[in-house]
C-alpha cells in the first residue's frame, strides 16, 4: 500500500488526503484504523485527538474499518493504555530539563495552553491597583483671587469681517443707466409741466384802496 497523509490521532501513515485543508476545514474522512472522522468528531462533537486516542487505546486499539483490512506492516503502540487496560506512567522529567518547545509539543492538539501562575510582584501589584480604585477621589480647592485683586476679564475681540466687492455685470450696468434716464426725463416733463401751467394763469391786479380823509377832502 502506497505511504499516504498521517493520521494525527493513531498515526496511521496511509489516509487518501490531508485530516485539514489548508484554510483549516476538516477533510471528513473517516480513519480506517482508528474511526476518526475529520470535520465531524473534532469540529461539531468537540472531541480531541488526545481524547480519541485514549479511548481508542482503552478499547485495545481495534481496526476501524470493514471494508479495508489492516495492512500487514501496521502495528499500532499504545502511549497511555498497556495492553492489559492499565494506564502508562511517564517518568517525571528531570528539574529544569523540560523546554517550553517540549512543553508545548507534548500538550495535545486542539487543547489550549495551561495558564502560568502569577508571580507575588504581580498580585501584589494588581492588589494594591484594587484598594487605590476603591477609594474616592478626593477634589482639589479651587484656588481663590487675592483679596483686593479682581480678576480683569478682557474682553473678547471682535473679528471685522471685510466688505466683499460687489461685481455689476455689464447687463445690470445697463439696466441701471437706463432707469436714471427715465427718472431725469420724468423730472425734466414735471419741470416744464409747471412753468406752462404758470404762464396760463391770470395775473390779478392790485387795487389801491382811498382813505375816508381823501373822500372828504375831494367833496
Amino acid at each position: 500500500m502506497a505511504a499516504g497523509y498521517t493520521c494525527p490521532v493513531c498515526e496511521y501513515p496511509h489516509l487518501s488526503e490531508p485530516p485539514r485543508s489548508e484554510f483549516g476545514g476538516g477533510s471528513f474522512e473517516i480513519c480506517p484504523s482508528c474511526g476518526f472522522q475529520f470535520g465531524v468528531n473534532d469540529d461539531d462533537e468537540g472531541i480531541t485527538y488526545e481524547t480519541w486516542r485514549r479511548r481508542w487505546e482503552a478499547a485495545g486499539m481495534p481496526w476501524s474499518s470493514v471494508a479495508l483490512k489492516p495492512p500487514a506492516t501496521w502495528k499500532p503502540v499504545a502511549r497511555h493504555v498497556a495492553p492489559g487496560g492499565a494506564a502508562l506512567r511517564r517518568p517525571a522529567p528531570a528539574p529544569g530539563a523540560e523546554s517550553p518547545a517540549g512543553a508545548a509539543a507534548a500538550q495535545p492538539t486542539g487543547a489550549r495552553p495551561a495558564a502560568a501562575s502569577p508571580s507575588p510582584k504581580s498580585v501584589a501589584e494588581s492588589t494594591n491597583r484594587k484598594a487605590a480604585a476603591k477609594q474616592p477621589a478626593t477634589a482639589q480647592p479651587a484656588s481663590k483671587p487675592a483679596p483686593g485683586k479682581a480678576a480683569a476679564r478682557k474682553p473678547a475681540p471682535v473679528k471685522k469681517t471685510a466688505a466683499k466687492p460687489v461685481t455689476v455685470t455689464p447687463a445690470a450696468a445697463k439696466k441701471v443707466a437706463a432707469k436714471k434716464a427715465v427718472a431725469k426725463k420724468v423730472v425734466a416733463q414735471k419741470a416744464v409741466a409747471k412753468k406752462a401751467v404758470a404762464r396760463k394763469a391770470p395775473v390779478k391786479k392790485a387795487v389801491a384802496k382811498k382813505s375816508p380823509a381823501g373822500k372828504a377832502s375831494r367833496r
